[in-house]
């Protein structure tokens, strides 16, 4: 997990903390922490999908919040604006998506 806070890389131990479930069902291929907020991740399968993901879920372990689909093909990266209100992703279909990832009630 990178720490939005010094850009430290750390692992998340899955025997402690459990995996993160469902996984892509292909590589994944870009992360991004949430700048304001740790425990959020997004992460970016080869199949095209970005996944939310809560990592101080119930009990500790990680869990999905929801899943953003739209590319047709291989999804190349993904990043959370500083604000973190803004998700930006490409892929390999030359789109972009631009998402409002505020919280509901902004």
């Amino acid at each position: 997990v990178l720490r939005p806070d010094d850009g430290v890389c750390e692992g998340i131990d899955a025997a402690s903390r459990g995996a993160l479930w469902p996984p892509h069902s292909g590589a994944v291929v870009a992360l991004a922490a949430h700048p304001r907020d740790p425990a959020l991740l997004v992460s970016g399968g080869q199949e095209g999908a970005l996944r939310v993901w809560d990592l101080a879920g119930e009990g500790g372990a990680p869990k999905r919040k929801y899943d953003l689909l739209g590319y047709k093909v291989w999804l190349g990266s993904v990043a959370i604006d500083e604000s973190g209100r803004r998700l930006v992703s490409d892929g390999t279909d030359n789109a972009v998506l631009y998402r409002d990832f505020a919280p509901a009630e902004e």
